[in-house]
């Protein structure tokens, strides 16, 4: 009776943005749109970016997808082991990486500072209140205050943020949480999606200056 009661809430709400535009999934939909007015599309012409651990993807939505993307892949390189020489890049874009570090994570944030250039920058996604994934190497949740103590020796914090909202606990049970974002403002999930509490922290993230 539980499993069928739980597919009917998902048919029904599936069913009641049959006929809006869908966005990126609940959980992501508010970062997404967030980092999209961080830059211009257009700063990354003739630079060099890492995206460590399957980051393309956060580095092209960034506005960084006109610059030379080397996009690495875990094990085969470890950001607590970077086989970069000094000074290389122009960005560093960890998403959703720092949660699954097998060690140090102070380590690893150095690592990154390492092969920027000077005055180069470092964007970080990761999570707080979030559901353990990738189980069992995900390892650490990091508040705002937290990622900024990480890069409390960077010569900028350009921007530390949150999202999350109480209302995300009663998407955890029907399985809503990954569902894509409806654009209709008046429909609940996207309510939802867009709603921010800084005291509720699911996503975090921060952007920092070598």
């Amino acid at each position: 009776m539980k499993k069928f009661i739980l597919k009917l809430i998902r048919f029904c709400a599936n069913l009641s943005m049959c006929f809006c535009k869908k966005g990126k999934q609940v959980d992501q939909y508010y970062l997404k749109m967030h980092i999209n007015r961080l830059d211009d599309g257009k700063q990354g012409d003739g630079k060099k970016t890492l995206a460590v651990s399957r980051s393309r993807d956060t580095a092209e939505r960034i506005g960084l997808g006109k610059s030379e993307i080397l996009e690495t892949f875990y094990p085969d390189v470890d950001i607590l082991n970077l086989p970069y020489e000094d000074n290389t890049f122009d960005y560093v874009v960890c998403g959703m990486v720092l949660e699954h570090v097998e060690g140090d994570v102070r380590q690893a944030i150095s690592k990154c500072k390492r092969v920027l250039k000077p005055g180069g920058i470092v964007y970080h996604t990761t999570n707080f209140a979030y559901p353990v994934h990738g189980a069992p190497y995900d390892f650490w949740r990091f508040t705002t205050h937290g990622l900024k103590l990480l890069h409390k020796d960077w010569s900028e914090i350009i921007e530390v943020g949150s999202w999350g909202n109480t209302y995300l606990l009663a998407l955890r049970i029907p399985d809503l949480f990954y569902i894509k974002t409806p654009e209709c403002r008046f429909h609940p999930l996207h309510y939802i999606a867009t709603r921010n509490e800084e005291d509720m922290p699911q996503t975090v993230w921060i952007i920092a200056r070598k």
